[in-house]
């Protein structure tokens, strides 16, 4: 149980990473 909301913990939090860099991409770009 613990290791599995261990696990969607991580990998919305590096989607939410990878989001932000998206982003900042973005507006470094324009």
């Amino acid at each position: 149980m613990i290791e599995t909301n261990k696990s969607v913990y991580m990998n919305t939090l590096l989607h939410n990473l990878a989001y932000v860099f998206k982003l900042q991409n973005k507006t470094t770009a324009s």
